[in-house]
């Protein structure tokens, strides 16, 4: 989203909502969501509002325009736009204020789920059949960091948490979702 849609965004909010002396009538639920303003037909106020992407984040068109319904959701509630969104929880379509914090993209990928196709159940930690042993490692301003072979794969974890905690990534960097 362009620097311009946001300040039109932003335009748009502030006339329609403050300047009426409207409320927000920002609605945070178990899930979090933006509700729909107005009334239009075939759509009930105080729905939910957007459609989920192919990556599962809520998206809403405002004035033709696409926008990620956790920016929208920051931006309300912190009153200006961020570089990036993290969802600290890593549910997407939590947008709850105390799910969302401002990132960089550095910080952002230290929240990252497992991948699915991990296969030891441990981020960065995986068999090395050539030396017979559990190899971690751990990657770092885009730089593989190897911790080391291990026979036992409790110690390549312990290495890995500890690596993990060192380097300033979130306690649930590379946890299964739970969601």
């Amino acid at each position: 989203m362009s620097k311009n849609h946001e300040k039109e965004f932003e335009a748009i909010f502030l006339e329609r909502f403050y300047m009426d002396g409207k409320d927000m009538r920002y609605h945070e639920t178990l899930v979090g969501g933006v509700l729909r303003f107005g009334n239009r037909k075939k759509i009930k106020e105080g729905s939910i509002a957007g459609h989920a992407d192919r990556l599962g984040y809520l998206k809403v068109v405002v004035c033709g325009v696409e926008f990620c319904v956790h920016r929208i959701a920051f931006f309300l509630y912190h009153g200006y736009w961020p570089i990036e969104v993290d969802h600290i929880n890593r549910d997407k379509a939590d947008n709850r204020k105390d799910n969302l914090r401002e990132a960089s993209r550095l910080t952002n990928c230290r929240n990252k789920s497992m991948m699915k196709n991990n296969t030891s159940g441990i981020n960065g930690v995986s068999w090395d059949a050539e030396s017979g042993k559990w190899k971690a490692n751990i990657r770092v301003n885009k730089r593989l960091i190897n911790l080391g072979r291990y026979a036992n794969i409790c110690d390549a974890e312990s290495v890995r948490v500890d690596a993990e905690k060192r380097y300033g990534f979130y306690p649930n960097h590379g946890r299964r979702n739970a969601v």
